[in-house]
C-alpha cells in the first residue's frame, strides 16, 4: 500500500476508497 498511497496520496482523501476497491478487487 505505501507505493499507492505514493502516487496517489495527493488524491488519497479524495478517491482512497474507489482506489482502495480497484486495487483490491
Amino acid at each position: 500500500m505505501y507505493l499507492l498511497k505514493t502516487i496517489f496520496g495527493r488524491n488519497k482523501e479524495k478517491n482512497d476508497s474507489e482506489m482502495m476497491t480497484i486495487f483490491c478487487s
